[in-house]
């Protein structure tokens, strides 16, 4: 079956900047949860463009101790 699905993230930036829309696959999104350290359930998601790769790892967690990466999907319209 496929759909679409939004939702919105709550989160806290550390750099302030203008706002953008991200589209990623639930599916890979999923599958980084899933593989998430029960321990943890506070995750960092760094990206600097919508276009360029999302890097998620549990706060924490260094980049040599887990590391997942999803790459967005078609850019969304940004905001004005």
């Amino acid at each position: 079956e496929r759909g679409e699905f939004a939702t919105e993230i709550d989160c806290i930036t550390v750099e302030k900047g203008a706002p953008m829309n991200i589209a990623i696959n639930g599916s890979y999104l999923t599958k980084a949860l899933a593989t998430m350290p029960a321990d943890k359930d506070t995750l960092i998601l760094d990206f600097q463009t919508y276009t360029r790769p999302i890097v998620i790892r549990p706060k924490g967690y260094s980049a040599d101790e887990f590391t997942y990466i999803i790459m967005p999907m078609q850019p969304p319209a940004q905001p004005k």
